[in-house]
């Protein structure tokens, strides 16, 4: 069987923290488990339109885990131990993300951030302090 090889079809992101839509959640087999791949679409700035996937594993979804705080970000809620969340109903929700651009141009999501964190993104870009300090 042969294939031709066409371009690149994705567009690679700057390290950087952008505004998104989560538009999708899927549940899937991953090497070590189950995975949720979300689906996000940037909202705001240069790269509006543009869309990326978090990776996120089910066994990640302990209180504090990267699931908790991607729930926390897209609800802009604390949610205890034991707590029902439905993912599908977090679609179309917003919140900030911190994309770090690895070896090869691929992205990675590293951080989920509630809008309430970060009241002007574009006031931090200009005093160049893109990096994010949660309130407490």
């Amino acid at each position: 069987m042969q294939v031709t090889i066409g371009p690149r079809t994705w567009q690679s992101l700057p390290s950087d923290i952008y505004r998104v839509l989560l538009r999708e959640v899927v549940e899937q087999e991953g090497r070590y488990g189950k995975v949720y791949v979300l689906g996000f679409e940037i909202v705001s700035e240069k790269f509006k339109g543009c869309r990326l996937n978090g990776w996120l594993n089910k066994h990640q979804s302990g209180h504090g885990g990267r699931l908790w705080a991607c729930v926390k970000a897209l609800t802009g809620k604390d949610h205890s131990p034991g707590s029902k969340i439905d993912l599908e109903l977090l679609k179309g929700k917003e919140c900030f993300i911190r994309v770090e651009q690895k070896n090869g141009g691929n992205n990675a999501v590293r951080e989920y951030i509630p809008l309430g964190e970060l009241e002007d993104l574009e006031q931090c870009r200009g005093d160049g302090k893109l990096q994010h300090s949660p309130r407490n």
